[in-house]
Formats: C-alpha cells, sequence, structure tokens
C-alpha cells in the first residue's frame, strides 16, 4: 500500500492464479477502500499531473488516467511519475543515452542523453551523464548546474541535499553551496 495522491492510493494485491500459486499485482483504490483500477499491474507510480505509469505484466510502461485508460501507450523501459508536467522516462536498453523527458501527451521535450534522470522540482530535474556524476537541467534541457555530483536529490524551497565524494552539502539552485560554509 502507499499514500493517496489525487484521490487515489497505488494497492498491491494477492490472488490466485492457475495451480494453486499466489500471484501479487497492483492496482488503486479509492478512499473507500474500493478497488478503481483493477490489480492488473506488476509495477506502478502514484498518480501525479492525473496520469499513473503503470507497467502490464511483463511489458512496457505506459500512462493511464484516473478512469484506468491509457493516456500513453506502453513504450518506455522504464518511467518515472510526473512532476511540474514532465516524467522522466527511459527508451531501450540498447542506447547509451536513454534517459529523457515527455510531457503529458507523451510527445519527448527533452531528448534521451542522459544515463539516468530523476523528477522535476521547482524547475530542476537531476540528471547523470556518462561518467556517473550528476547535475541538473531545466525545462529545456539545459544545463543550469554542472554534472559534478555524485548523486543529487530534488530541491526543496531553492535547497537541494547532493553528495561530493565523501561530503554531504546543501546547494542552492545556481549550485552554489550554502553548507557546510566554505
Amino acid at each position: 500500500m502507499s499514500q493517496f495522491f489525487e484521490g487515489l492510493a497505488p494497492t498491491l494485491m494477492s490472488m490466485p492464479v492457475p495451480g494453486g500459486v499466489m500471484a501479487t499485482a497492483w492496482g488503486f483504490i479509492n478512499p473507500n477502500g474500493d478497488f478503481v483500477i483493477p490489480a492488473q499491474y506488476d509495477g506502478v507510480t502514484p498518480f501525479s499531473d492525473g496520469l499513473a505509469a503503470v507497467r502490464a505484466l511483463g511489458k512496457l510502461w505506459g500512462y493511464i488516467d484516473r478512469d484506468g485508460k491509457y493516456v500513453i501507450e506502453p513504450r518506455f523501459e522504464t518511467a518515472n511519475r510526473f512532476s511540474e508536467g514532465l516524467a522522466s522516462v527511459e527508451e531501450g536498453l540498447s542506447a547509451k543515452y536513454r534517459w529523457g523527458f515527455i510531457d503529458t501527451k507523451g510527445k519527448m521535450v527533452i531528448e534521451p542523453r542522459f544515463s539516468l534522470a530523476r523528477i522535476f522540482s521547482e524547475g530542476l530535474a537531476g540528471v547523470q551523464v556518462e561518467d556517473a556524476k550528476w547535475g541538473y537541467v531545466d525545462r529545456q534541457g539545459e544545463w543550469v548546474i554542472k554534472a559534478e555530483f555524485d548523486d543529487v536529490s530534488p530541491f526543496v524551497e531553492g535547497i537541494a541535499l547532493v553528495k561530493k565524494g565523501d561530503d554531504q552539502l546543501y546547494i542552492d539552485k545556481t549550485g552554489k553551496q550554502i553548507w557546510p560554509k566554505q
């Protein structure tokens, strides 16, 4: 089970399958505890911006609306929840740079050119490049904070926690270290 997002909660359900074995699948319940989107997925994200990423059993990821209808057909190896109108998605396992960002219509708005990508927060998203370093890009995919960190977190109130070597630092949205003070 998970928290409710936009009035629905992702919920894992066990059910019998032929041969007397139990299987699990994800669906979504409403605040009354009723399944409004049946348990039929082996992976889901919470609803955000009116959509949830789902992976049908053994298939690719796509996005459904609150009625359980596909708005963005399954075509991604991995998909994250929408945040600020964009979602990071992974296309194809053979490409060197697989992660990019789509809008709520499924249009690729930042072409796949990252090794990994996180969600947008306060207009910036953490992205990883080939040398395993992380930085931040804006909604146009332009670098705002160069990739020099070993890990990054989303911005909250203009501040993000990042890791550089063995040190954990707080930076502002320009990349300036604010703690520990230099």
